[in-house]
Formats: C-alpha cells, sequence, structure tokens
C-alpha cells in the first residue's frame, strides 16, 4: 500500500539503517543545485514511525532541500517492517551510481544479522552471484581505520580485499606502512608484499606457528 503525501522536512529523519553512508561530494553539490532551482522532483520513499517518518529512498534530496532551506518534499508513504525497510534500501542503492562497495558489504551483513539470513540466501533475493556477495562481504572485516581510509578514496576495492583477509595487527601494520605514509603500492604489489611479510616469514606470522588447533595443524610439523 503506497500513498503520495507532501511533507515538512522536520517530520523526516534519515534511516538509521541505511547502509549508504559513502557520497560523491561532487554529486551532492550538483544535487543542491538542482534543488535550490527547480525543487525536489523525484519524491522521497518513507515509511511512516510513531513520530514522523523515515526516509528510505532519499537522503541525498532530504539533505539538498534542508540546504536549500524547502518546508516541505513530495514523498511516498510505504508501511514496511524493518526486514523489508533494509531490503528496499539494499535494492535501492544499487540503482544508483557506483554504490561504495563498503556500503553494499555493511547492508549485507546487516541484513544476515537482521533476517537470519545466509549469504546464498541475500544473494537470491538482491540479484546478485554468491560469490559477490561473499566478496563484498569480506570487506566488512577491515579494521575501522581501514573503513576510513577506504572510504575517503585512499585505495582500491582491489587492495581493500586484500587487507580484509589480514588479521587486525597485520591490517594496522599494512596501513601504517602503505596508507599514511602514502605509498600505496599497486594491488598486484601489495598482494606480493602480503606474501613476503605475513605469509612467508614464519618468524613474523601474527599467530603462534606451533598451534595445533591452526587449519593445517602446527606449522613447526608441516
Amino acid at each position: 500500500m503506497e500513498e503520495f503525501q507532501i511533507i515538512a522536512l522536520d517530520r523526516l529523519s534519515e534511516s538509521p539503517h541505511n547502509p549508504r553512508k559513502w557520497v560523491d561530494p561532487a554529486f551532492a553539490v550538483e544535487l543542491e543545485a538542482s534543488v535550490r532551482q527547480h525543487g525536489v522532483m523525484t519524491p522521497l520513499m518513507v515509511r511512516p514511525r510513531e513520530e514522523g517518518f523515515e526516509v528510505l529512498a532519499g537522503a541525498n534530496r532530504r539533505r539538498a532541500a534542508i540546504a536549500a532551506k524547502l518546508p516541505e518534499v513530495p514523498c511516498i508513504v510505504r508501511d514496511l517492517d524493518d526486514i523489508a525497510a533494509l531490503e528496499f534500501m539494499i535494492l535501492d542503492n544499487q540503482t544508483r551510481s557506483n554504490p561504495h562497495p563498503l556500503d553494499e558489504g555493511e547492508g549485507y551483513r546487516a541484513l544476515m544479522e537482521m533476517a537470519g539470513y545466509t549469504a546464498r540466501e541475500v544473494a537470491a533475493r538482491i540479484g546478485k552471484s554468491e560469490q559477490y556477495i561473499g566478496q563484498r562481504l569480506r570487506l566488512t572485516g577491515l579494521v575501522p581505520e581501514a573503513k576510513a581510509e577506504f572510504l575517503a578514496g585512499h585505495f582500491t576495492a582491489g587492495h581493500a580485499i586484500l587487507i580484509a583477509r589480514m588479521p587486525v595487527e597485520a591490517q594496522r601494520e599494512i596501513l601504517n606502512t602503505c596508507v599514511v605514509l602514502e605509498n600505496m603500492p599497486t594491488v598486484k604489489e601489495l598482494s606480493a608484499l602480503i606474501e613476503r611479510a605475513f605469509q612467508r616469514d614464519l618468524d613474523t606470522a601474527p599467530f603462534q606457528i606451533n598451534d595445533a588447533s591452526l587449519p593445517g595443524g602446527s606449522c613447526l610439523e608441516c
């Protein structure tokens, strides 16, 4: 059931579950200029809450409307539960240009936790391959510092996947060596660096090499 309404901006709030955190700064500037000149042309998608409405699609339009000092915006009101709302936001974000891979991964992870889905079930519901979902989920294993650097555009998704595979301290060492010093290698070079520094030299391995519970058993007995 959908209903079209003109809703005051002060009754709209951004969804805390929206996985889309990254916004292209240039796009935000262009959108604000457009809204100032023409108003909000495409209605926001919202759902009713106890107080006001939660924005499911159109958070950027809402921000642009606030900047343009508009009193109200057009909205489509749809009554959805939490799981359906999150699925809608994930699918809506995929229709946008250049969704950030980390935002995608965080959305898939949230859906798995909220609905109890497996990665395969998420893939089926979202219309992506299980491999694609798995790669995006891997990015959620980045330490907070790495997530921030990734969202800031300091390295690519290829770099991020390699870093996310590493233990916490190894991730931070890579960041300190490559990102902080502005010496980010290519993806191929980073792969070689990781293999040389963390995978081949057991003296620097970020785990106990005599641990028999390791997936392959104790390194000393291998």
